[in-house]
């Protein structure tokens, strides 16, 4: 939620988890188009901006939301429309915030690293087996060490990759 109130709602699925019914000035981001993280008829009956597995930007006095072309699988083409995976990076109240989604690349490229800039709160996940991303190959930890993120919050992981998380950052579980 923006200094303003405006909510921004990325991937959502199972709409009794919602705390309030979403506004003409509310945002929706969805990252892909597995079942997972999208909710049809939420996205159909939207009544705000959004933003569907697709680049673009929004761009608002309270928050600017930028989309990030990626890949859900290493090898994937990451191409501005019709990538496998979206990365938002999303700058409101000062903050820079990066919903990764499921992404499955190897490394991040020097051109999504140059968008995402400096960010405050990586949105992402560390074990997923629909992205090949594990305990043994650290794609996501490697990602973060990229990124260098000032705080993270996980999506997909399991013991072994939060295991691994804590060795390189502080950490609270």
């Amino acid at each position: 939620i923006t200094p303003t109130g405006r909510a921004i709602y990325i991937d959502v699925t199972t709409l009794s988890k919602l705390n309030k019914e979403p506004t003409q000035d509310d945002i929706l981001l969805t990252t892909h188009t597995h079942a997972d993280h999208i909710n049809k008829s939420f996205v159909e009956g939207f009544p705000g901006q959004q933003l569907y597995a697709t680049s673009g930007k929004i761009e608002l006095p309270d928050v600017t939301i930028t989309s990030i072309p990626s890949a859900h699988n290493e090898g994937d083409e990451m191409k501005a429309e019709g990538a496998s995976n979206y990365i938002y990076l999303i700058e409101t109240g000062s903050l820079r915030i990066a919903h990764f989604g499921d992404i499955g690349q190897d490394s991040l490229t020097v051109e999504q690293l140059t968008t995402l800039g400096e960010i405050d709160l990586a949105i992402t996940q560390l074990s997923n087996s629909f992205s090949n991303m594990n305990s043994s190959n650290h794609k996501g930890l490697n990602l973060m060490k990229q990124v260098k993120p000032h705080l993270i919050l996980l999506t997909h992981f399991d013991n072994a990759t939060v295991e691994q998380l804590v060795q390189e950052w502080p950490s609270g579980y």
